[in-house]
């Protein structure tokens, strides 16, 4: 549900479906007394980022009476139904969206290709970042399609935040960087760079300058799939 919805729902105390003056500034209160727990008068943006998130007002699709076609609740098991409406496209850029975790998430990032020029910069060695993590549906997204640069070191999450995923992959695999081939065009997609620190990573950045260079066809690199499929 976007969030423009659930803010108003959260804040229209007369129930109207609209969001006065008045409702609007009594929410922001409620949410900055939430956030300010020293009750210093001020929330760093540390603070904020992770606080966030308990303030946010619930989305009625993961609450048992709100859900329906789609729908889909923390944690909730089974296969996701996640398919996206533009097939060619999905298949083109690799995946369609099924979950994020929140940023400043820990992930490990494993090197799966440590051969290719585009992943060179990172010596072959796991490393570690924070920031938002997208996850994609299991029938949209497969090593089959794409050549996978790097993933999440799955094993290495914690319980806790294995818990937080809506519909968990069966299969625990979770592409972060890959390049494919398309007709006479090359993809290169990169799901990490939502928050600005990971630009201050210049492992990171001369990944992705690897990663455009490869797209613009100034880079070789093996762009075949991953995985064969079976036919």
């Amino acid at each position: 549900m976007p969030l423009a919805i659930r803010i108003t729902a959260a804040g229209d105390k007369d129930n109207d479906k609209t969001l006065s003056r008045e409702e609007a500034a009594a929410l922001a209160d409620a949410w900055f007394d939430k956030l300010d727990t020293a009750g210093a008068g001020k929330v760093s943006r540390a603070d904020f980022i992770a606080r966030f998130p308990s303030v946010m007002p619930p989305n009625p699709a993961t609450t048992p009476a709100g859900r329906g076609r789609g729908a889909v609740a923390a944690g909730r098991p089974g296969r996701d139904p996640q398919v996206g409406t533009w097939p060619e496209f999905n298949k083109l850029i690799g995946g369609f969206f099924k979950f994020h975790w929140v940023d400043p998430q820990l992930i490990t990032v494993k090197i799966d290709d440590p051969r290719s020029p585009v992943t060179a910069m990172f010596h072959g060695q796991e490393f570690e970042i924070h920031d938002e993590t997208y996850t994609f549906g299991m029938d949209v997204w497969s090593r089959g399609n794409l050549h996978i640069l790097t993933s999440i070191d799955y094993d290495k999450m914690s319980d806790a935040d294995k818990a937080k995923e809506d519909y968990p992959r069966t299969d625990h695999d979770y592409g972060l960087s890959w390049i494919r081939r398309e007709g006479k065009g090359r993809v290169f997609y990169e799901a990490h760079g939502h928050s600005e620190r990971v630009y201050a990573i210049k492992p990171m950045l001369e990944h992705v300058l690897a990663g455009v260079q490869y797209a613009l066809g100034d880079l070789k690199a093996d762009d075949s799939p991953s995985v064969k499929e079976k036919k």
